[in-house]
């Protein structure tokens, strides 16, 4: 009885987030937009107990990734200036799950295949012994993905953790996509 207590009220809690960011990204104008999301990861990070959150967005065709926008907890080093300009196809596990529409989850770093070195590397730079990463779609384009990292915990979410993450990744998502097409300057036909 007080599991299903306990679960209803992060529920709730979880409901509420979502209502939240919903708000405030539907309220942000196009220069907004990029705090807005800074906040909500941070907002979900928190909430998530997670020690770093981002989102990628590719360029070039999907070629390469870049790290646009980074929350990080207490104690934990920033990486975006560091993650720009990422070829994608250095990582032939991660990003055929990603076009796929999948959730990305990696319960435990060490454990994972060999094919996925250079994410274990990647994840073991920055201390991350598991992560989670959505796609970002927009109608049926991929422009990205938002990921969070534990650094002291593995598999540390639930299945209303990744129902979470997709959701406000499909916020973020049409948020990222508003954003770009109020800062499009119009075509002059």
């Amino acid at each position: 009885y007080f599991r299903d207590v306990t679960e209803q009220k992060r529920r709730d809690e979880f409901q509420q987030v979502i209502i939240d960011i919903s708000t405030e990204l539907i309220d942000a104008d196009a220069r907004g937009i990029d705090d807005s999301i800074k906040e909500i990861l941070r907002r979900i990070g928190q909430f998530e107990r997670a020690k770093r959150s981002y989102v990628f967005q590719f360029g070039e065709a999907g070629a390469v990734m870049d790290n646009t926008h980074e929350w990080v907890g207490d104690g934990v080093e920033p990486q975006q200036p560091e993650l720009q300009g990422i070829a994608t196809e250095d990582f032939s596990w991660f990003m055929p799950q990603i076009r796929r529409r999948e959730v990305v989850t990696v319960p435990d770093v060490a454990d994972l295949p060999a094919e996925a070195d250079r994410l274990r590397a990647a994840l073991e730079a920055g201390n991350v012994e598991s992560m989670v990463a959505v796609p970002l779609f927009r109608s049926d384009t991929l422009f990205g993905f938002i990921g969070f990292d534990w650094t002291r915990r593995k598999d540390p979410w639930s299945e209303d953790t990744v129902d979470l993450l997709r959701i406000s990744g499909n916020i973020i998502a049409s948020a990222l996509a508003r954003g770009r097409r109020l800062s499009d300057p119009p075509d002059p036909d």
